[in-house]
């Protein structure tokens, strides 16, 4: 019995199973995709379905479009079984496609295995026909077509394989070429294996009629499994979408994050060269404070324990700062000065003196020294008193100070030096006895008054020296008082001789001069001083 064939539903049967096979390719990148174990198991599942269904539609379209010359149905119980058998065979493709990698041995022992899958699916479907006598097979055909399904299947792996990183986004024409092959291999097994059967002139169908018509059966199957296909398509393109946007995101996110993270480093090594710079200006102010503190100590030692009394005043002329001197000398405490005047605190008389002198220093903006007399708590006493004005950053004048230097006791020892030298000269004058002496280190020469009587020089007008104090000696007599001198310098002993001088007016004066070499007080030669008698009378 020979049988024919309905071609627009063997049509429909190709296209059934490219679309299918396009679908198998994609969902597997789906499984590869999915991070979580749970979404990758759900993936697998619906794709093992999807794939199974597909395939199993397109050998039953094929088989729908098959025309015998006797009536024909199917045994619902295998062919149910036959696309489990399609359902299993897709679960265990997309299982070894999404691997982390396919050897040439796991690809042709898969491909055997999914081949003989499709394989059984097919002829177990031809079983769902029950014929009587039951179907015989040409060997050669059957063979060929057992190859097709293995090498389609190692095909199909291969290609699952290959572009299961790749979305049909991604990867349009490399998926459809596959689907492609992949469906003409399918396909191409499955009319191979029916033409492989043979139907006795007397077979008859065992099963019971279904009264359904083969043709509306098959569009319904097919326009079934299309918009099956379509919409497990739609959704795991959806899908890939969905995960593309989201790892654009999630790169963006990273690139941000790494954005961040350096500008946060960049920050941080900002901040960090900003406080290690704060630090050591924080040190470098601790260090200059402390030095600050050290220096105000010291000054305020020297302040204190200065023997000179040190005040400070306002323009309004009121005592803003004493030492401890001023207190002592004036037996005051610090409440009775500060935030006095002058007024308030000294006599009258005082009072104005320091007030006017005040007035000249500010007035001139300068230091000035003035002698100023006050009492003590030890009586009346003259000092010396430095008065200068204070200025603020802008040379504005702010306050007065004064340093206050007592010179009482100088002025009276002054005074008795003074005293003690008149008598000295009026001693000199009426014994006819004058000095004189030259001080080794720096050649000074110095006469007493009465020395120039008695030489007859006018003290406002001449300048002694050495040279002029040997010229003055009569020239017979020059060079022995020259040598006389100067071996006393030499080895330190005391002179005595007599001699003469000439005036400038040409008198001439007998002396006698007597001479000796001073040390100073570590015991080196410091001057030579010759006291002169004039004996000429």
């Amino acid at each position: 019995m020979v049988g024919t064939y309905d071609r627009l539903l063997v049509v429909l049967s190709v296209l059934v199973a490219i679309v299918a096979s396009c679908v198998a390719l994609d969902l597997v990148s789906r499984v590869v995709a999915s991070r979580a174990r749970i979404a990758a198991r759900l993936w697998m599942a619906g794709g093992a379905v999807s794939m199974g269904i597909g395939i199993w539609s397109m050998h039953f379209i094929g088989m729908l479009a098959f025309r015998l010359p006797i009536p024909m149905s199917y045994d619902v119980p295998i062919t149910l079984l036959s696309l489990v058998i399609a359902v299993l065979a897709s679960g265990f493709a997309l299982y070894l496609v999404s691997r982390g990698q396919l050897t040439l041995l796991g690809l042709g022992g898969g491909g055997v295995l999914m081949g003989i899958g499709i394989c059984s699916m097919h002829y177990a479907g031809m079983a769902a026909m029950q014929m009587a006598p039951p179907i015989r097979y040409q060997p050669l055909l059957l063979g060929l077509s057992v190859l097709i399904a293995i090498v389609a299947s190692m095909i199909a792996l291969w290609s699952a394989f290959e572009f299961r990183f790749e979305t049909i986004l991604t990867a349009f024409w490399k998926k459809i070429g596959g689907a492609l092959v992949m469906g003409i291999a399918i396909s191409g097994m499955h009319y191979t294996g029916m033409a492989a059967a043979i139907f006795a002139p007397d077979s008859v169908c065992t099963v019971n009629p279904q009264n359904i018509n083969n043709t509306w059966l098959a569009g319904e199957l097919g326009g079934f499994a299309l918009l099956f296909q379509a919409a497990v398509l739609l959704i795991s393109t959806f899908d890939a979408f969905v995960a593309d946007l989201s790892a654009k995101h999630a790169e963006n996110l990273k690139r941000l994050n790494a954005e961040l993270e350096t500008r946060v480093a960049e920050r941080t090594t900002e901040l960090s060269r900003t406080n290690q710079f704060l630090m050591e200006q924080i040190a470098e102010r601790k260090a200059m404070d402390e030095r600050i503190r050290e220096s105000e100590a010291r000054l305020q030692a020297f302040i204190n324990n200065s023997p000179s009394a040190i005040f400070i005043k306002d323009l309004a002329g009121r005592y803003v700062f004493v030492n401890k001197q001023f207190t002592h000398l004036f037996g005051l405490d610090l409440e009775g000065i500060l935030f006095h005047s002058d007024t308030e605190i000294f006599p009258p008389g005082e009072a104005a003196q320091f007030q006017a002198n005040d007035a000249r220093a500010l007035e001139s903006r300068a230091a000035i020294e003035v002698e100023e007399v006050a009492h003590y708590t030890n009586g009346l006493h003259t000092s010396i008193v430095c008065k200068f004005p204070l200025f603020d950053s802008s040379g504005r004048v702010t306050a007065l100070g004064g340093i206050v230097t007592d010179i009482t006791e100088r002025k009276r020892a002054e005074q008795e030096l003074l005293t003690s030298r008149a008598l000295l000269d009026e001693a000199q004058k009426l014994s006819h006895l004058g000095s004189w002496q030259w001080e080794l280190a720096n050649g000074r020469v110095i006469w007493s008054d009465e020395l120039y009587r008695i030489l007859g020089v006018d003290p406002q007008s001449y300048r002694p020296s050495f040279e002029g104090t040997i010229d003055s000696v009569h020239p017979d007599d020059r060079a022995g008082v020259e040598r006389a001198i100067r071996t006393a310098s030499e080895s330190g002993k005391t002179f005595t001789l007599e001699h003469r001088i000439v005036r400038p007016d040409g008198a001439v004066r007998h002396l006698r001069s007597v001479g000796e070499l001073i040390m100073d007080a570590a015991g080196r030669p410091e001057k030579i001083l010759v006291s002169v008698l004039d004996i000429t009378e």
